[in-house]
């Protein structure tokens, strides 16, 4: 009667065992998925925002020379203006 009892309590030791490392490899490979998922879109969002210091730059650029041909544009008016008038 001991015999069977410890034979079923093995059985049921080594289910829970197998279950047990079951949930473990599932538990590592969605952490595994989970890494991945974050790594990409780490990536992504760091691409995003060199692209979009890149596009900054660029209209910041374009912006200084609208303006300083604006400037240049008012100085050569004055200029015009003091000769006719001067």
């Amino acid at each position: 009667s001991n015999a069977g009892t410890l034979q079923e309590y093995q059985k049921r030791m080594k289910k829970l065992d197998q279950q047990y490392r079951e949930r473990i490899r599932n538990a590592e490979l969605f952490l595994q998925l989970e890494t991945e998922q974050v790594e990409r879109n780490y990536i992504k969002e760091k691409k995003a925002a060199v692209k979009e210091f890149e596009d900054k730059k660029v209209e910041l650029k374009e912006n200084l020379i609208a303006e300083l041909e604006e400037k240049k544009k008012m100085i050569e008016n004055e200029k015009l203006t003091m000769e006719l008038t001067g």
